[in-house]
């Protein structure tokens, strides 16, 4: 199957890393890595960065941050497309300083749209943890009244 994934024809080696993929091989993960880098064909780089967009860790986040450089613009737009989904703010640096500043317009325009919705995933999570926070904060006040009402 890993020959398969070194066919002359992109779509006999974007089945073969699905095919890796759905089996859990171990060598799935790091070969989607290899061929983001260095596979010639650009819509299976876009393909493997799709995938990948479902993913989450370091090593993902990386291997997106790394596809943001291609050069090919639709293959640096899935990747900040794909950083987008999973949501991690901690690449925001990583965009503003790279895509932010890049030659093509609709990468740029990306780029933004990225980062304003990774700023808004963030918000969205700080307000729902200080509810969370306010919500037990709350109930442990109610306990605490409760427990010196029945001491009485």
């Amino acid at each position: 199957m890993l020959k398969s994934a070194q066919d002359t024809d992109p779509g006999v080696r974007w089945e073969a890393v699905v095919f890796l993929d759905k089996v859990k091989a171990p060598q799935a993960m790091p070969l989607m890595f290899q061929m983001l880098q260095r596979d010639p064909e650009p819509s299976l780089r876009t393909k493997i960065i799709n995938l990948l967009g479902g993913r989450s860790g370091p090593d993902v986040l990386q291997a997106l941050l790394l596809a943001t450089k291609d050069q090919e613009p639709d293959v640096r737009i899935a990747a900040l497309q794909a950083l987008d989904k999973i949501g991690d703010y901690s690449v925001a640096p990583a965009i503003a300083n790279g895509p932010m500043r890049d030659q093509e317009d609709r990468v740029r325009l990306q780029a933004m749209k990225t980062l304003n919705d990774l700023q808004d995933k963030k918000t969205k999570a700080i307000q729902e943890a200080q509810q969370r926070y306010e919500a037990e904060k709350q109930q442990a006040a109610a306990a605490a009244a409760a427990a010196a009402a029945g001491r009485q």
